[in-house]
């Protein structure tokens, strides 16, 4: 794909992003054409208001709050879905603690990719 806009197809590479960290990444992506997923973003976090216009799914919890079992689920599975799982994010805290159990899942499956 080519301009602006969400890659369009089922989701390649899944995206462990958050705190501005995940941008760069999904504007890679978009640029080079690769449907993405990312999540589990806050719909307050700065990666929220670009990936909702480049990625071809976000999962997203509410402001402030806990990441659910629920919406754990729902990455855990696309993220087994995906070729390859990238992960910007450093900084894991009480909030989205669950990313890192989607990080650990990752290695575990043996799809966490380095980016460059």
């Amino acid at each position: 794909m080519c301009g602006d806009g969400a890659t369009i197809g089922e989701p390649e590479i899944f995206v462990i992003g958050g705190n501005g960290s995940g941008i760069p990444v999904y504007r890679k992506l978009q640029r080079q054409g690769i449907p993405f997923i990312t999540g589990v973003l806050h719909t307050n976090d700065a990666d929220y208001q670009v990936a909702r216009e480049l990625a071809a799914k976000v999962i997203t919890e509410k402001p402030f709050e806990c990441i659910s079992r629920e919406n754990y689920q729902k990455a855990l599975e696309a993220m087994k879905k995906c070729r390859e799982v990238y992960c910007p994010l450093k900084d894991f805290g009480t909030m989205n603690a669950r990313n890192q159990e989607l990080l650990k899942e990752a290695e575990k499956l043996g799809k966490l990719k380095k980016i460059g």
